[in-house]
């Protein structure tokens, strides 16, 4: 059996994206003309995807004890608004379903899409928190942050056949999509982004404690298929061998206990527990291209088993080749752009076309199953930094739904990050893309967040617990930095940068400095505001409940990030970026001044 390798890597290696040369500890940022350049490599001093190290956001203390560890590299994240919520007041023991999800009696009921899900009582959280999207892009918290409701549990009973069960039932609204879906229980992903069609009804029993689940209802095959998919993917995981990356891997492993542990796992048995693969960065990255070339996809466990689903629709079938597809192609990618600079050598490229003609592009909709997305995208990034070619050309020929999907998935991705190009970089996406909801995400987008949009704060709350209005400093310039308790970077960023710019600038009535904290309580903020190290006490101190009013409206759930308001009471610029002193300094200069830092497109 040919041996797969799994990447346990401890150096940053980026994906082959442009990316800005301010200092920030954030993601890259990409450059605004990513449709019309080519893909050039990056060093691991340029940042990219974080591969271990101390980069790691730092937990966010919550009220329900519900923590999401998101955000970008340097950042903190926030998580979904749904679980910020006070747990409080979400009933804990509802004692039967509620009434509208009922379909016994209903002259309707072969046409109600249904889920109901059962978990052991004594394990199960009184409330699931479940987040769907009706068409899918990113699961990006900021833009495309799809809608979370709470699952909240009832007791099962003798005559449902549940008893010792906590059950939980929805139904979603939408009657003609499919609708793609993930549900947690309290930090534990139960489905990860499921798809259900138009009239499915499923009835789901987890047992938390065996890992076992039943599928029952005239969709079950449809979704143990799906169940089988993500189970099979991460048995290949299993198999592979641990990669760690490292210039000095005997460095790793020269303190007496790290050697104790490695030496029995070497001992171990090799068809159980694969060794792991020490290799040096760019130097024993053809061994990966090689492992990975020499199997077609189509051989891979997951992309076998589709010949042996059971019998169902057609439309179903492609959703769960699309979902084999993704998965298989992003346990390949996520190995193989590690050797990408290979791939443009003339015998590397050959073999990569092969294996890459061997990727069948399958019939899709308006819609697209999210891995089958997810793995499309990163394929059109290495395509486009193999072939030397810009995104929009690397993707010229792909189906027009396809094309669309990965274009909005990248102006998604990188808009946060592309400061001086959003406007530039969207203008041109709108011009490429046709699909039509893709086009008014976009739009929404540009109307929202560019600069020029029109300001609209809401409501805070200030230190005596009293609403505050930002309306009060219309025709001033706002900095508004958002952070959170417990957030090193937020800390570091307002030590090193934001304490002097404050400073520096104390004495302008023109220009306002305000804090937005999004602490679980008000309580928490205050005493960590008194510590002063993450903002200056005479700055205008206010605190915003996750997910709610000014962070709602501006997608912010990771820290920190900075939003500058211009005199007119429009937004100047909304970013991550970390700047430095000078940098940040020279940019309120320019605010301050009306010479906009977007007036000038990276496309001219």
């Amino acid at each position: 059996m040919k041996k797969l390798i799994l990447i346990c890597l401890v150096v940053p290696i980026a994906i082959g994206i442009p990316t800005s040369t301010l200092p920030a500890q954030v993601a890259d940022s990409p450059g605004a003309d990513f449709l019309h350049r080519s893909m050039p490599q990056l060093s691991p001093e340029q940042g990219g995807t974080h591969r271990g190290g101390d980069a790691r956001p730092d937990t966010l203390p919550e009220k329900n004890g519900l923590v999401d560890h998101s955000g970008t590299q340097g950042q903190e994240g926030g998580g979904s608004s749904a679980s910020k919520g006070d747990s409080a007041n979400v009933a804990a023991n509802v004692e039967t379903p509620s009434e509208t999800l009922s379909i016994e009696g209903d002259s309707t009921a072969s046409k109600k899409t249904v889920f109901y899900l059962e978990l052991p009582a004594e394990l199960a959280a009184d409330t699931l928190w479940l987040t769907y999207w009706e068409q899918f892009l990113e699961d990006n918290k900021e833009l495309t942050p799809g809608t979370t409701i709470p699952l909240i549990g009832y007791r099962g009973d003798f005559f449902q056949g549940n008893m010792g069960y906590k059950a939980y039932a929805w139904s979603p609204d939408s009657t003609s999509k499919p609708i793609f879906f993930k549900i947690r229980n309290n930090r534990k992903w139960l489905f990860n982004t499921y798809t259900i069609l138009q009239g499915d009804q499923i009835r789901v029993r987890k047992e938390l404690s065996t890992g076992q689940t039943y599928f029952l209802g005239s969709s079950a095959d449809f979704f143990r298929t799906q169940d089988l998919i993500s189970s099979l993917a991460e048995t290949q995981k299993l198999k592979a061998h641990p990669l760690m990356i490292s210039n000095n891997p005997s460095r790793l492993i020269s303190d007496s206990a790290t050697n104790r542990s490695y030496q029995q796992a070497s001992k171990l048995p090799e068809a159980l527990y694969p060794a792991m693969v020490f290799e040096a960065p760019g130097l024993d990255d053809v061994s990966l291209v090689d492992s990975i070339l020499a199997i077609p996809l189509s051989e891979s466990d997951v992309i076998r088993m589709l010949a042996q689903i059971p019998p169902m629709d057609a439309e179903k079938q492609a959703w769960i080749a699309q979902r084999a597809w993704g998965e298989a192609l992003s346990l390949s990618l996520s190995r193989l752009t590690l050797g990408k600079e290979y791939l443009k050598e003339p015998d590397y490229r050959r073999q990569y076309e092969l294996w890459r003609s061997g990727i069948p592009v399958l019939p899709i909709g308006q819609s697209i199953e999210p891995l089958y997305l997810q793995a499309n995208y990163e394929l059109a990034l290495l395509d486009a930094f193999v072939s030397g070619k810009s995104l929009a050309q690397a993707v010229e020929s792909y189906p027009v739904s396809l094309k669309d999907h990965i274009v909005g998935r990248y102006l998604v991705n990188s808009f946060r990050r592309n400061e001086g190009g959003q406007a530039s970089s969207l203008q041109t996406g709108l011009d490429l893309i046709k699909t039509p909801w893709i086009r008014e995400k976009l739009l929404s987008i540009q109307a929202a967040f560019l600069p020029g949009a029109p300001f609209n704060p809401g409501s805070l709350t200030d230190l005596h617990d009293q609403p505050f209005q930002l309306q009060q400093f219309e025709g001033k310039s706002l900095l508004i930095s958002f952070w959170i308790s417990g957030c090193k970077f937020c800390m570091k960023y307002y030590q090193n940068t934001l304490k002097e710019v404050y400073e520096q600038f104390a004495d302008r009535e023109d220009l306002v400095f305000i804090s937005v904290n999004a602490d679980p309580n008000t309580d928490y903020w205050k005493n960590n505001l008194a510590s002063g190290n993450y903002a200056h006490p005479d700055m205008v101190n206010l605190h915003q409940d996750a997910g709610t009013g000014l962070l709602k409206e501006y997608g912010i759930s990771s820290f920190p990030q900075k939003l500058l308001i211009g005199d007119d009471f429009r937004i100047f610029l909304l970013t991550n970026t970390q700047y430095s002193t000078g940098q940040l300094s020279q940019l309120l200069e320019t605010m301050t001044g009306k010479d906009a830092p977007h007036s000038v497109s990276k496309l001219n």
